[in-house]
């Protein structure tokens, strides 16, 4: 937990990153992230919904969203300042996955195209 706290405290997100990536590794990412307080979670979350958009961060990012979720999910309602975060945090999961819908479908067209143009 230390070591997550001070890599959040370089403001840094490449650090950061590299400590929850490191602490997955370890499979010791949901004993980091357990116990915090809402305080606590603002900055972590602040990351997560910063940086969700770039696809080199999005993997460990969205790991460590779900154990954040995971753990608090049974306090959504019971926590103003949680519950604020989270639907910061379900607002940008939205847009990106819209954003993906509509990849998925330019690249589909590309291929149609494509294979049209090859017969």
């Amino acid at each position: 937990m230390k070591a997550l706290d001070a890599a959040l405290e370089s403001h840094k997100v490449e650090v950061v990153v590299s400590v929850l990536e490191e602490m997955r590794a370890r499979n010791v990412l949901s004993i980091a992230v357990k116990g915090r307080s809402d305080k606590d979670l603002a900055p972590l979350l602040a990351v997560i919904t910063t940086n969700l958009n770039n696809p080199a961060y999005a993997g460990i990012l969205l790991t460590t969203a779900n154990e954040v979720l995971t753990q608090y999910g049974a306090s959504v309602g019971q926590r103003p300042g949680l519950d604020a975060q989270l639907m910061k945090l379900n607002t940008v999961l939205g847009n990106e996955i819209r954003s993906e819908k509509r990849a998925l479908g330019v690249l589909g067209a590309a291929e149609i195209i494509e294979s049209s143009l090859q017969q």
